[in-house]
């Protein structure tokens, strides 16, 4: 994996903005690529994390094995590490041709992107890889739904290397479950809800307690799974909201 220098002038222009990151448009050797370039400290709700070195350290761990290995073949493609004054401060991938899953699409297609990334979280925890912040904004899709890509991979927990900023539900599972293998499948079901609903994920157990299942979820054993979500304990079991469906 190459190691370049980070060059303000070949910054084009701002992509995104993320909690603990900035995407540039930025102009690799005539390439254009983006650039993920990490804040000095991560605002949470209720928190403010500072970006240190070893914070910093796991990541560049991590974007190490995800550029070489085979597993993550099928996911955005990273490039570069970048380095500023002599120190890992951001990476280079590549801008996919593939849109971004928004909370407007149909249901169908949102149905097909819940399988198709149900099999991915399957196949990276069978691998010792978890996703934990699952949303809309991370996984990318072609116009037919036929295929996603993920992207945001340097939060991934990769063997040891673990998640850098928990989310929401990661937390969650962890003060209540001793499973830690299980916090994909927890975090899944939350998201499937959401994406379903178009409900903000924090307001997630909120709509579940008020509202129930919509419609197409609406099973008795979609029902039971969501009990297990709302008095999360040990006891919780692998099962997908996704997998009974109407």
């Amino acid at each position: 994996m190459n190691i370049v220098e980070f060059n303000k002038d070949k910054i084009i222009k701002s992509f995104d903005e993320g909690v603990e990151s900035n995407l540039y448009y930025y102009n690799n050797n005539e390439k254009i690529v983006l650039l993920k370039y990490f804040k000095d400290e991560i605002k949470l709700s209720d928190d403010t994390i500072k970006i240190d070195n070893n914070i910093l350290h796991n990541k560049e761990k991590k974007i190490e094995i995800i550029s070489s290995s085979p597993l993550f073949k099928n996911e955005v493609k990273i490039f570069d590490k970048v380095y500023k004054d002599g120190s890992f401060k951001a990476y280079t991938m590549e801008k996919s041709d593939l849109s971004e899953a928004n909370y407007f699409m149909s249901k169908k297609s949102k149905i097909k992107i819940l399988k198709l990334l149900k099999e991915k979280i399957e196949i990276f925890n069978s691998n010792g890889i978890f996703l934990g912040d699952i949303q809309n904004r991370n996984i990318l899709t072609s116009k037919d739904v036929s295929k996603i890509e993920l992207c945001d991979l340097d939060n991934f927990k990769i063997g040891n290397l673990d998640f850098d900023a928990k989310p929401l539900y990661v937390n969650e599972f962890n003060r209540n479950c001793n499973n830690k293998e299980l916090v994909d499948c927890y975090a899944f079901n939350l998201f499937t809800v959401c994406f379903l609903t178009k409900v903000f994920s924090p307001y997630a157990y909120e709509y579940l307690k008020n509202n129930g299942l919509p419609r197409v979820l609406n099973t008795k054993e979609n029902r039971e799974i969501v009990d297990s979500i709302l008095y999360l304990d040990n006891s919780y079991q692998k099962k997908y909201l996704i997998d009974n469906i109407k």
